[in-house]
């Protein structure tokens, strides 16, 4: 499992769920994280925080840079 040291950081009780390419982890019924890393689309590789219906790519860092807008 990619990224398992971070589960020594988790509170107890978190259920580890594989998925195709992916491990969920819940924590009180729900989605918290997603680790993911295959040689499959790395740039999908890495940690997603479950905030709501939406997820939050922590790794790795956006690759380009934002654009800076007109005005």
């Amino acid at each position: 499992m990619p990224f398992d040291f971070l589960l020594d950081y988790l509170p107890a009780g978190v259920i580890v769920k594989p998925v195709i390419g992916m491990f969920y982890i819940y924590f009180d019924k729900k989605i918290v994280l997603i680790f993911r890393k295959t040689g499959k689309n790395p740039q999908h590789n890495g940690i997603q925080v479950g905030r709501g219906r939406e997820f939050i790519y922590l790794i790795p860092p956006p690759a380009k840079s934002p654009e800076k807008q007109p005005g």
